[in-house]
């Protein structure tokens, strides 16, 4: 077991090299101690946490909206962090954690607005071990309704295997996300069990407004700012008493003191 992981850690390392002065190093210098460790890292999380499971990493989505757009802006984490939480309860997939991948981004330097696309996202993923990536897009229109689409990328070929989406009012955000969720799955032949349905349908009945705050508090989270993303996160819990995501949030930030 100890040489398969070895090996595999040799071949990310190995690809690493290939493509990163072609693409990233151009970006920003990196500390090679630093990034060998989060290779590692990502290596051994991946091997021995999703050996038998179908690895998915989701990207933040993007924020497509034409009236007041910067409104928005902070749906970008928080739907992302939303479908991460689905995902996680459906046993065949190995979900990256979105403070994981924040992580990891951070590391390699990355900003994902101007970096990741279509055609380099495949090789982020084949650095962070994961079989598939989600992209994700989100449009608030004008007579009030919220539309997520989200892409399946197979990681291997770098080919969009398809594009599932949801639409329906934002009060409404959560059963958007379970769509999407039973689509993702769907679209890579998963049968998501008795068990399984019973905890999406647990699912954080949030609202859109009570997702914009929690999502700042997220971004205020990424930067280091503890104290504003606490803030941040009790905010839309006393907004929304049942929303347990916050409430994990809080606890998880309070823990670190």
């Amino acid at each position: 077991m100890t040489f398969v992981f070895l090996s595999q850690i040799v071949i990310k390392l190995n690809y690493a090299k290939r493509i990163l002065p072609g693409t990233l190093m151009n970006r920003a210098p990196l500390k090679s101690t630093r990034l060998l460790i989060v290779f590692l890292i990502a290596t051994l999380v991946t091997l021995t946490s999703a050996s038998e499971k179908q690895s998915i990493a989701v990207l933040r989505f993007e924020n497509n909206s034409l009236m007041n757009k910067e409104a928005y802006n902070g749906l970008n984490k928080g739907l992302c962090d939303m479908l991460v939480t689905e995902l996680s309860k459906i046993s065949a997939f190995h979900v990256l954690e979105r403070e994981k991948l924040e992580g990891v981004l951070s590391e390699l330097e990355l900003a994902q607005s101007d970096v990741i696309d279509a055609s380099s996202a495949p090789q982020i993923g084949k650095l962070l071990g994961a079989s598939y990536l989600m992209f994700g897009g989100f449009v608030k229109d004008m007579g009030n309704k919220l539309r997520i689409d989200v892409r399946i990328v197979d990681v291997t070929t770098g080919e969009i295997l398809k594009a599932v989406e949801a639409t329906g009012k934002p009060k409404a955000l959560f059963k958007l996300i379970k769509k999407i969720s039973y689509k993702i799955a769907d679209e890579l032949d998963v049968t998501i069990s008795k068990k399984e349905k019973k905890l999406i349908k647990k699912s954080d009945k949030v609202n859109m407004d009570v997702l914009l705050v929690y999502s700042k508090g997220l971004e205020e989270m990424d930067a280091g700012n503890k104290e504003e993303a606490l803030k941040h996160f009790k905010k839309a819990l006393d907004m929304d008493d049942s929303f347990e995501r916050a409430r994990s949030q809080i606890n998880k930030l309070e823990a670190k003191e």
